[in-house]
């Protein structure tokens, strides 16, 4: 087959692409590996929490968890699939035929596979969140009025999402660009909308990491105000430090997600470091809530047992004598009182380390 100028320049632009597309499948691989181990020791904590009525599950967890994990799941597999026919038709089939019609011809077969996985990323990210707003809610169950403003980001993400939903319906799926990112799919409509709802879904984790964050902080100083600072972090503190971490490093990923949505000029290098992000972060949507809802599910053992313990000796006590947690109030007032069956554990175990706290200092 000869090889003209032109088929040469394409050849290149081929060759790029091959390694973006090799790149994110190595990446997206590697870290839907640690998902799985992730999603391994939550199949088992389930389990265990099942049996035992205190700690059972919430539904609602095992939906979100399973539906995640398909999604992670069918994201690498878009990318396989995109990356093997690739080769069969730019590599193998038609050895005769000019390059950049083949390119072209693979660019068109693959129109439908680029418009799924970017519908499932938009609707994958308010998924995750309501996993992350599930958790910050819980640590304010005396002053829910503060959840408001992630809650309209939240939904306002979702609504959003579903705009574009129906827009790309409307429009037939019109594809501007073949490169992943945000206002890729469908017209300008379109692509505002998709913008509009990753911008409220990137809000909505900046806000409640900085709740968690607040959180965490107004704890450690009400505990640090009536105990020394060289102390041992209690539990819930622990907990509470993994979420604030965890968020830290999703958040991160975002940022990095974010510099290619609001500036498309690209450099090879610079897309393909994108590309990379963007496997990763497909896999971090669903290990992130995920990885929310192991820790605070191992740490539901420890909670659960020891309120146990704390009823058995209210059985054993004289009458009059209190043994439930309920905690003084901190300079907010956000750890007063006991937790509700909305999410009893992480609530319940920052109220006891107050209460213990406060008999200490009495």
């Amino acid at each position: 087959m000869s090889t003209t100028s032109t088929d040469r320049e394409v050849l290149v632009d081929v060759g790029n692409d091959f390694v973006v597309k090799v790149a994110r499948v190595v990446f997206g691989a590697l870290f839907y590996g640690i998902y799985l181990i992730l999603t391994y020791f939550l199949v088992v904590l389930f389990i265990r929490r099942a049996r035992n009525p205190k700690t059972k599950p919430p539904i609602y967890l095992v939906l979100v968890t399973i539906i995640l994990f398909l999604g992670s799941t069918a994201f690498l597999s878009f990318d396989i699939a995109d990356l093997v026919a690739r080769m069969n038709i730019i590599l193998i089939h038609h050895p005769d035929e000019a390059y950049q019609a083949k390119l072209d011809e693979a660019d068109d077969r693959l129109k439908r596979l680029v418009w799924t996985g970017e519908i499932l990323f938009i609707f994958m990210l308010p998924l995750g969140d309501t996993v992350v707003f599930w958790r910050t809610l819980a640590l304010f169950q005396e002053n829910k009025k503060i959840m408001i403003i992630p809650f309209v980001t939240l939904f306002g993400s979702i609504v959003a999402a579903l705009y574009e939903l129906g827009c790309d319906l409307k429009t037939h799926w019109a594809i501007n660009s073949l490169t992943p990112s945000a206002g890729s799919v469908g017209a300008l409509s379109c692509s505002h909308a998709d913008l509009s709802s990753y911008t409220l879904s990137f809000a909505t984790n900046i806000i409640c990491t900085c709740l968690i964050v607040f959180r965490a902080w107004e704890h450690r100083k009400f505990m640090n105000q009536y105990l020394e600072k060289s102390r041992r972090r209690s539990p819930a503190e622990r907990v509470l430090t993994l979420l604030i971490e965890s968020g830290g490093v999703y958040l991160l990923l975002y940022i990095l997600q974010s510099v290619p949505i609001y500036d498309k000029t690209l450099s090879e290098p610079a897309s393909i470091a994108f590309n990379i992000i963007n496997a990763i972060i497909q896999q971090g949507m669903g290990m992130y809530p995920t990885a929310i809802i192991v820790i605070v599910q191992m740490q539901r053992t420890f909670w659960a047992d020891s309120e146990d313990g704390d009823s058995r000796q209210t059985n054993n006590s004289k009458p009059g004598m209190l043994f439930a947690p309920r905690a003084q109030s901190t300079t907010l007032g956000t750890t007063t009182g006991t937790a509700t069956d909305f999410e009893p554990g992480l609530y319940s175990a920052i109220a006891r380390d107050d209460t213990n706290v406060s008999k200490k200092a009495t």
